[in-house]
């Protein structure tokens, strides 16, 4: 549901505060970021069936190892792509290879930093769903990975009904993935029986047992973001945002 919610009720909002043409910019622009979600390799997903079978076997150490060892790729990771996502950001013009009329390039540098910012809260939110499955609460993981994105939903719904514009609407999401990261990770270790998830017992032969899993896990996410993401630039190239947005809600 809130999957639907955020693919079909949510485009009102934003047709009714910026138009079809930036809506369309907005989402061939912030689409580019997205493309760095890619360097998270599934090492969480991976992570968690490691982790969960460790718990079934009370094996309580592995549990530890695997669920560090994810965090602290997360948080490599994510610290590479603010980085990644910053220079590109400020080294590519964005609106003339886009070619953006709604967007300038001062907001496209802004809103695609923000953004990279937005993804790195997104990949620290992995090893946390990994630890509460390896709590056997895949369920409660379930219900709060939902609830972070209606939480998106519901800032991005009412900063638009403020009169946010892209950039500030980018900043908004942003700041609401910390929040919601933080929120999910005191959610977890309240419930959790292994103590506190940290970098502790990260290992590096811990990351070399996932990260063949893992990376084969990435078969699907990585088809999924060269052709959706990629269609959409294609697209913006082809017909310009107009069409983006349309294609988009169809």
């Amino acid at each position: 549901a809130i999957t639907i919610a955020s693919q079909i009720l949510i485009v009102p909002f934003f047709l009714s505060a910026w138009g079809v043409l930036q809506y369309g910019e907005w989402l061939v622009l912030t689409s580019i970021p997205m493309f760095l979600a890619m360097l998270e390799l599934g090492v969480a997903e991976a992570s968690a069936t490691r982790a969960s079978l460790a718990a079934g076997s009370q094996d309580n150490g592995t549990v530890r190892r695997t669920i560090d060892t994810a965090m602290a790729f997360s948080v490599a990771t994510a610290f590479s792509v603010v980085l990644l996502g910053s220079f590109l950001a400020v080294y590519i013009p964005w609106t003339s290879y886009l070619k953006l009329t709604g967007i300038d390039a001062k907001a496209a540098r802004d809103i695609f930093t923000c953004m990279s910012f937005y993804l790195a809260g997104n990949f620290l939110a992995g090893p946390i769903s990994a630890w509460l499955k390896a709590m056997d609460r895949t369920a409660l993981s379930a219900f709060f990975m939902a609830n972070r994105r209606a939480a998106e939903m519901t800032v991005t719904a009412i900063a638009l009904c403020l009169g946010a514009t892209p950039v500030a609407l980018a900043s908004c999401l942003m700041i609401t993935s910390a929040v919601t990261v933080l929120i999910y990770y005191s959610i977890a270790l309240r419930h959790s029986n292994i103590g506190a998830m940290s970098l502790r017992y990260a290992s590096k032969q811990e990351l070399r047992s996932v990260i063949f899993p893992a990376i084969s896990y990435m078969a699907l996410p990585v088809a999924q973001v060269v052709i959706l993401q990629g269609g959409l630039i294609i697209l913006n190239t082809l017909a310009g945002g107009i069409a983006v947005a349309a294609f988009s809600m169809a």
